[in-house]
């Protein structure tokens, strides 16, 4: 969804999310969990698919596959961007389809460690190095003091060179917390769009 009005092609959440529900199976008890989706191939996928992004759960250094501006560090498993500070990583698409005849999902989890915050999510489709960025959608969202948000974004393809990427940013918007970020999921379909 499009809270700030600047891109007009952001579908809405709810159809997005159950669109790509009907479109693949996810796992049992998952629901509107993106993780459950199967990954992408690059022999062509019916329905939703996931791309495959780099260190979406942290696991490894939170550097590793993120291009990071700011102060960004790692805890409990977890990215901490410091106010202002913001975090993006460029997602192959490794699918047959054009990105024109796809929709595009990101599905991840913020933690507020001492205080309620915002970040806001961005979603484009850029070349391999996140360049020539086109927006495909927008959003804030609040994040909670001690308390796990997951925080959702979709958007309809554009026409786009080969070899696309899914750009995905998040940056802290303060104003006087660390956010934790975590269990990031980025969705191509071929069906939800």
């Amino acid at each position: 969804m499009n809270h700030s009005g600047l891109i007009p092609r952001a579908i809405p959440l709810g159809l997005a999310l159950a669109a790509f529900a009907l479109s693949a199976p996810v796992a049992a008890g998952e629901g509107g969990n993106l993780a459950g989706l199967p990954a992408c191939s690059s022999q062509g996928n019916p329905g939703a698919c996931r791309l495959p992004i780099v260190n979406g759960d942290f696991t490894a250094d939170p550097y590793t596959g993120w291009e990071r501006d700011g102060t960004v560090s790692h805890a409990d498993g977890a990215a901490m961007l410091t106010p202002g500070s913001s975090i993006r990583q460029a997602v192959a698409i490794n699918t047959l389809g054009d990105p024109a005849e796809a929709g595009y999902a990101v599905q991840l989890r913020v933690l507020g460690e001492s205080d309620d915050g915002e970040v806001e999510l961005r979603l484009a489709l850029s070349d391999d190095q996140g360049g020539h960025a086109v927006p495909l959608a927008s959003t804030r969202a609040t994040v909670r003091r001690h308390a796990w948000t997951t925080v959702d974004l979709s958007g309809a393809g554009v026409p786009f060179a080969a070899p696309a990427h899914v750009l995905v940013s998040v940056a802290n918007l303060g104003p006087s917390t660390r956010v934790q970020l975590d269990d990031v999921h980025v969705v191509e379909s071929v069906d939800a769009f």
